[in-house]
């Protein structure tokens, strides 16, 4: 992947971000109680590929019910979406990883179908968070102290951490361009090949002492404020039998930090699923 973002290389993440939450906004405003995880996924996909997308960072997972909250996820094929249905009122989760042109976004979409309280009250603590994580990167606080703060106001709110489920544990990731990318990249477990190793080639660097950190985490070389670049930030909270998230790509510079969409807050999307 490239490190250098020159203004039109910004512009070309910023038009994949909103691509993908219009896609995710979009499919999630059509599906009725009994779509399952499955067969959301699949209408995902294919509105990303009437929308040009036909390669992906990762594919398209999608979690509903108790699932939400990572509920019975343990095991990497956990994550993968099953014959839950949706169910009407419930809180549920779109999360899709699209890329053009070897440019990647990393979304993820909370939404309910019908009223649902619980993921308002949810999305009021995310919107919290989205402040929170923007003020700490600018103030150039360490990952871990970020981290921390976050796990800081869902302790406060009655929350619990679910992207300590992720691998590594992560509040977020790197994103950048992938120099090596093909029209018909392969994946493995649902990720793009090229990506997953550049990933995890990065943190290989970064364990050596070579390279910062990819990852928002309390691990290895969490002791540094976020490295210049893109970064993917989800954090994924979760309480009784719901869960919700937002993913959003934030822009972090030698002095401070600014998420890439600023005019579109996109922890509640720009009006439509039942959020």
């Amino acid at each position: 992947m490239s490190d250098e973002l020159r203004p039109e290389d910004l512009e070309a993440f910023r038009r994949v971000q909103r691509l993908a939450y219009d896609a995710a906004e979009a499919v999630a405003r059509e599906l009725t109680p009994e779509v399952t995880e499955r067969e959301a996924a699949r209408r995902l996909e294919a509105a990303l590929a009437r929308r040009g997308v036909h390669t992906y960072f990762h594919r398209a997972f999608a979690w509903f019910g108790d699932r939400s909250r990572f509920a019975g996820v343990r095991r990497t094929r956990d994550f993968f979406p099953t014959d839950r249905a949706l169910g009407e009122g419930v809180p549920a989760i779109l999360d899709v990883g699209p890329m053009v042109d070897g440019v990647p976004a990393d979304i993820g979409y909370s939404f309910s179908c019908g009223p649902s309280p619980a993921l308002d009250e949810a999305l009021d603590v995310l919107a919290e968070l989205r402040e929170l994580i923007l003020e700490a990167a600018c103030r150039q606080d360490t990952a871990a102290e970020i981290y921390r703060q976050v796990d800081d106001v869902l302790d406060a709110r009655g929350y619990v951490n679910c992207h300590r489920k992720y691998p590594f544990g992560v509040l977020g990731h790197r994103v950048r361009r992938l120099s090596r990318w093909r029209p018909l990249e392969r994946s493995v477990l649902g990720f793009s090949l090229a990506a997953s190793t550049d990933i995890l080639g990065a943190l290989a660097a970064s364990r050596v002492g070579v390279a910062p950190t990819p990852l928002l985490s309390t691990g290895p070389g969490s002791d540094a404020p976020l490295a210049p670049g893109l970064w993917a930030i989800e954090p994924h909270i979760g309480r009784g039998d719901m869960g919700a998230k937002w993913e959003e790509l934030l822009l972090v510079t030698p002095t401070g930090a600014r998420w890439l969409d600023e005019d579109v807050p996109h922890v509640r999307g720009r009006g439509g699923a039942a959020a």
